[in-house]
């Protein structure tokens, strides 16, 4: 190497630093920090060295160089394995997804700039290739801080004030009488030779514990500056959207940390993003698994990654309240379409020609009745003491017919007149499913799933019966709306009676059925409202043999 070629790399290496964006020059400014500097003059001073190595041998600067007797190696040619070590150091630091402390602040500035100009991809891809380390520097989990947390633990307690306390606890009941009058009789505490060597040499320790913690470094406002950054990243909802769409498995890395700033707000949101987007992996996985046979009990494939993190554990799932987001973003999103009720598309007939109905398995509404239909279901079989709030149900069928408005176009003598007919058949008929894997499982479990009484009043830890009374609300709300047709009420009526009559017919389900005849009859938390009544008009109007040769007591009760 020549140094003409030294200074053309000089040259090349600032020309392509100027020409880059200033987002890459930030990304450069983090990892190159003190240590890379020190290697870079390293370099560039021995490789000065070799290269004007003649003259430092004659003033006498240099050692006899035998390594061109040796191996043929001058050196102009050792100056190329220097340069080729430099730049395999270069390019192993560039590559690495350390964040060195010290530079909090530059990735800080770099990373607002990428939210300022919206460029979420690019923070996204830094955010994954530092986040372990921007986790480390939030949380202070540094040698330096961890012996600090230690050495203060120590001084308080050592402090005079827990010694009075130590001191108090060996008086006598009689010497603290004496001390809480204010008598002056208590006797000096002779202390042994052992604990006043003991006492002396803690004083010596506390004092350089003392002196240590004062000249330790406070790195504080490296874990504020980190803490401020993620809030910041992830209260914005432009960003949290984004991520939803272009990297959604990657916020399942983010959310297994175990704390960080806004990590609650950033799971909500982010629920909610997938559930507006029918294009997002929460939709493509509610379809691949929607009709297996075994979503209840059997494991949910890690290939479905969204679904395995959210509810494959349903103890998991409670404790980070999975529903919330889901159940509280489609009733958002009912009232919304409220606004507009002339173009509400779920008041048209379902148009599935050729197919399912794009509108509904597109919808919000659709989704959130599977996603809890899985969520409940595995829950039951996983032996949750919640009703994992299947009470979302009947708000869903409250906004529901909020907005039931059938237009002009619709054959009201159809099995489903609306899509909004079919998602209210699509909630009785998501209750059902839940009871037949109570009569699969009861067997096994029968101690387990007893209810504590056939009451209809609330059992919070029974999954069967919240779901029995949470379809009685839903029924109640359906059968006094003016706005559903009387053809459509008895059909939901029949299909609700003849789950009944499968209850009371099955063996092990009996105090079940009580429970929701029980609801029938409008007693307990039902007496708001004449249910009964309400559901003996559409008993007479439906087929009554089957009740007539199996429940005769019932079919004439509700005749």
């Amino acid at each position: 190497m020549t140094i003409d070629s030294l200074i053309q790399i000089v040259a090349l290496i600032i020309a392509i630093y100027a020409l880059v964006p200033r987002v890459r020059q930030l990304e450069l400014r983090i990892q190159i920090g003190v240590f890379e500097i020190i290697v870079g003059f390293i370099y560039f001073g021995l490789v000065c060295f070799l290269l004007f190595y003649d003259i430092f041998l004659k003033i006498g600067l240099a050692p006899t160089w035998r390594l061109e007797k040796i191996m043929g190696l001058t050196p102009d040619l050792a100056s190329f394995p220097v340069t080729l070590l430099f730049i395999s150091f270069l390019l192993w630091r560039l590559r690495s997804n350390i964040l060195p402390r010290k530079s909090i602040l530059k990735f800080q500035e770099l990373a607002e700039e990428l939210l300022q100009r919206a460029e979420y991809s690019e923070l996204i891809s830094l955010l994954d290739r530092y986040w372990s380390s921007l986790i480390r520097i939030q949380h202070n989990q540094f040698m330096i801080p961890k012996v600090d947390y230690k050495l203060k633990r120590f001084l308080k307690k050592t402090s005079p004030e827990r010694s009075v306390q130590r001191l108090l606890e060996q008086l006598s009941d009689d010497e603290l009488k004496a001390l809480s009058d204010g008598l002056k009789s208590i006797k000096k505490v002779k202390l042994t030779v052992r604990a006043k060597l003991k006492n002396y040499l803690n004083n010596i320790f506390r004092t350089f514990a003392q002196w240590i913690v004062n000249i330790l470094p406070n790195y504080e406002s490296t874990s504020e500056s980190a803490d401020e950054l993620i809030r910041v990243i992830f209260s914005k909802d432009d960003f949290i959207d984004s991520l939803s769409r272009t990297r959604p498995y990657f916020a399942l890395e983010l959310l297994k940390t175990d704390y960080f700033s806004e990590k609650e707000y950033f799971f909500v949101s982010y629920l909610k993003c997938l559930l507006r987007n029918p294009s997002s992996v929460l939709y493509y996985e509610i379809s691949r698994i929607l009709d297996s046979p075994g979503k209840y009990d059997q494991e949910i494939p890690q290939s479905l990654r969204l679904l395995h993190f959210l509810l494959n554990d349903a103890k998991r799932a409670e404790k980070m309240s999975v529903w919330s987001p889901i159940g509280d973003e489609v009733l958002h999103y009912l009232e919304q379409l409220s606004a507009t009720p002339d173009d509400d598309y779920y008041n048209f007939p379902i148009n599935d020609f050729g197919g399912r109905d794009r509108k509904v398995i597109n919808s919000p509404v659709y989704l959130a009745i599977h996603f809890f239909d899985l969520m409940v279901g595995r829950a039951l079989h996983q032996g949750v003491k919640w009703h994992m709030w299947l009470y979302y149900f009947p708000h869903f069928v409250d906004k529901i017919i909020q907005n039931y408005k059938p237009h002009a176009s619709v054959d009201l003598t159809t099995e489903w007149p609306t899509r909004y007919s079919y998602f209210i058949y699509l909630i009785i008929q998501v209750h059902e499913n839940w009871m037949n894997e109570v009569e699969r499982i009861i067997p096994d479990r029968l101690l387990d799933l007893a209810v504590d009484n056939v009451s209809n009043h609330h059992e919070n830890g029974n999954i069967p019966k919240s779901s029995l009374i949470a379809l009685g609300f839903s029924l109640e709300k359906i059968l006094f709306s003016d706005t559903i047709s009387d053809r459509f009420k008895d059909y939901l009526v029949e299909i609700v009676f003849r789950f009944y009559l499968k209850l009371a017919t099955t063996r092990l389900m009996g105090d079940y059925a009580q429970v929701l005849l029980n609801i029938f009859r409008s007693e307990g938390i039902f007496t708001t409202r004449d249910l009964k009544s309400k559901l003996r008009t559409s008993f007479r109007r439906i087929d009554k043999i089957p009740f007539l040769m199996q429940v005769p007591d019932f079919a004439k009760e509700f005749s």
